[in-house]
């Protein structure tokens, strides 16, 4: 009987550290993600849409496609499909040393971008999570 309740005394604690729902919020918190190249930050739709209304010197890009586009946009942003095999060229062409917000429908493509623009030289690289849904969602200002 000793033995069964110190096996217990040292597996449970496992167990339960185990058990966590492995989830984190990033709802309105910046996050750095980590990527073999460089880093970028993570950040809502609210957080970007601060940024826009209290101005300031940085580039919007978005990297949905054409037709993602034509349904609607956040204003003033730079368009390059991160599908397109010019997208690099394209990236090319904007100011590195400027900040850069990449958004896309939902945030998975922008993260990609976001890792090949950190891979290109970009220092100051912000994901916008959710992306344009989330934008939409919160009734922020859509260009059509």
């Amino acid at each position: 009987m000793k033995r069964i309740i110190i096996s217990l005394l040292v597996i449970v604690p496992f167990i339960a550290m185990s058990c966590g729902s492995g989830e984190t919020s990033t709802s309105n918190a910046s996050q750095t993600q980590e990527q073999n190249s460089g880093t970028f930050t993570n950040v809502s739709v609210t957080e970007l849409n601060t940024a826009i209304s209290e101005g300031g010197e940085f580039i919007i890009l978005d990297v949905r496609t054409p037709g993602e586009v034509a349904s609607g946009y956040i204003e003033g942003t730079e368009k390059i499909d991160i599908n397109n095999s010019n997208f690099k060229s394209g990236a090319a062409k904007l100011d590195k040393s400027e900040t850069v917000y990449v958004y896309c429908r939902s945030g998975h493509r922008s993260q990609n971008a976001s890792k090949v623009l950190i891979s290109m030289g970009f220092k100051d690289v912000i994901n916008v999570e959710g992306g344009f849904i989330a934008w939409s969602q919160k009734g922020y200002k859509i260009v059509k």
